[in-house]
């Protein structure tokens, strides 16, 4: 069962990582975005998709702080 448990945390922890380089990446993509449109409909739906990728990315980096 401990072999079972090591294997599920790892492939957990490996998620998240996986999930932080995307979060990173769709930041990245997001102000790219911002600085380029000049639509304000597009500014804000852009600016409520940057909020909420970083709010997920800061739990995402407690979850990896935590499991070290």
């Amino acid at each position: 069962m401990d072999y079972l448990n090591t294997l599920i945390e790892k492939d957990r922890h490996e998620t998240y990582l996986t999930r932080k380089n995307i979060l990173e990446d769709l930041i990245e993509q997001t102000f790219k975005i911002l600085k380029s449109s000049t639509d304000s409909d597009e500014i804000k739906e852009e600016a409520e998709k940057l909020v909420d990728y970083r709010l997920q990315l800061i739990d995402i980096n407690e979850y990896l702080e935590k499991s070290k």
